[in-house]
C-alpha cells in the first residue's frame, strides 16, 4: 500500500519554508467520463482558488512550511473545455506538521480514499481526517483513491 516513513521529526521539515514535491502517481476506481482526465487542483489555505495542478505527468513543487495543510482537490477534467466546468471527485488532506512528525516528513506511493470536499477549520480535524485516510485505504481498496508521494525538493528524482 505505500510507505509512511517513519521514525521521528523530519530535519529537513523543520527550517521554514521548504521545496516540497507532490507526486500523482496512480489512480484507482476513480470513474472517468468520456474525455475526462484527473488532476488536482492544490488549495494551501481556505481563501485559495488553486494555483497549482497536480497530474500522473506533472509532479507540483511547492515551497512550504512545515505548519500548512495542504488539500488536493481532485478533479475531472475535459482539456481544452475551460467553458465545462470541471467535475469534483473528491479530495485528500494533508496536514504537513503532522506528515513530519508521524512519517518523517516523506510519503512514498502511499494510497489515500478520496473523501467529500470538506469545510474542516481545525488542524486536528485535518489530522484525524488523514489519519482515518490511511486506515480506510487498508479497510475497503474499492474505494476511489490516489496514490501520491511527498517528498523534499532537494531529494533527486
Amino acid at each position: 500500500m505505500g510507505a509512511a516513513t517513519s521514525g521521528g521529526y523530519a530535519a529537513w521539515f523543520s527550517s521554514g519554508v521548504v521545496d516540497v514535491v507532490l507526486v500523482l502517481n496512480d489512480a484507482r476506481n476513480i470513474v472517468l467520463q468520456d474525455r475526462e482526465e484527473l488532476s488536482g487542483v492544490i488549495h494551501l489555505n481556505p481563501d485559495d482558488s488553486g494555483n497549482f495542478v497536480l497530474t500522473r505527468e506533472s509532479p507540483a513543487t511547492l515551497s512550504l512550511s512545515s505548519t500548512k495543510i495542504v488539500e488536493v482537490e481532485f478533479q475531472g477534467l475535459i482539456q481544452g473545455h475551460q467553458e465545462e466546468p470541471a467535475r469534483c471527485l473528491g479530495e485528500v488532506t494533508l496536514p504537513l506538521h503532522h506528515i513530519a512528525k508521524q512519517c518523517a516528513g516523506s510519503l512514498y506511493q502511499v494510497w489515500l480514499p478520496l473523501q467529500p470536499v470538506s469545510a474542516l477549520s481545525q488542524e486536528d480535524d485535518h489530522i484525524a481526517h488523514f489519519d482515518k485516510a490511511m486506515v480506510k485505504a487498508a479497510k475497503d481498496p474499492r474505494k476511489p483513491m490516489v496514490c501520491i508521494s511527498l517528498y523534499a525538493g532537494s531529494i533527486p528524482q
